[in-house]
């Protein structure tokens, strides 16, 4: 029920603001994956503005395929709403490995949220140089409005223990 009422929302929102918000977040992540960044960056709101500039944008999708190789396609996307806003997260095949672009797409049809993290199905493997012998692990979250998950790791020993 409550998805019929969203995508009604949509629907009606499309048809009275004329922005569609997923067609605002696969505009701009378009122009990220073509390199086109000032037109992103001409897409964001103000407060995403001030954080991310074109060229800092251009820096972060550089790193982005650097470290994983050229994009590939994309792979599907998931559609919510969170406090208002539309958020969009698109599943980015790379050449090394698949990452989710988060993008958050505001009332007024601009960008306030961008992201990137690996995708559900990544799996870190620690380099063989790690002496797991040296720390403990333990999976921990935290919950307010919403759940925080990590890890915490601690040394083993007495330490002092660079930071």
């Amino acid at each position: 029920m409550k998805r019929a009422l969203f995508f009604t929302f949509l629907v009606i929102s499309t048809l009275i603001l004329g922005v569609n918000p997923v067609d605002v977040a696969n505009e701009y992540l378009n122009f990220i994956i073509k390199g086109d960044f000032e037109k992103a960056y001409d897409m964001q709101a103000d407060a995403m503005k001030a954080q991310l500039p074109s060229k800092k944008l251009e820096i972060v999708w550089d790193t982005i395929t650097q470290n994983y190789g050229d994009f590939v396609s994309i792979q599907g996307a998931k559609l919510f709403e969170v406090k208002g806003y539309t958020v969009l997260v698109f599943t980015l095949k790379f050449e090394k490995i698949d990452l989710d672009a988060r993008v958050t797409v505001d009332k007024e049809g601009k960008i306030a949220g961008l992201f990137f993290t690996p995708s559900k199905g990544f799996v870190y493997e620690p380099p063989d140089y790690v002496d797991k012998s040296a720390f403990s692990e333990e999976e921990i979250s935290f919950k307010t409005d919403f759940e925080i998950k990590g890890t915490l790791t601690r040394p083993i020993g007495n330490g002092p223990f660079p930071a």
